[in-house]
């Protein structure tokens, strides 16, 4: 498997790249939905993971 997932000029983007921000995205998700479900700010909490990330 190419390493490479998308390359324009000298730009490049590798599978690991989309992997991690596939995988940020979902954590950020899964967990704005657990504190809007345990009744948390999710503001704060999103403020949070701003600082965290």
């Amino acid at each position: 498997m190419d390493p490479v997932f998308l390359q324009i000029g000298s730009f490049t983007i590798a599978w690991y790249g989309v992997l991690i921000t596939l995988g940020i995205v979902a954590g950020v998700w899964v967990g704005t939905k657990m504190a809007r479900e345990r009744g948390l700010d999710v503001d704060l909490f999103n403020d949070m993971i701003l600082w965290m990330i």
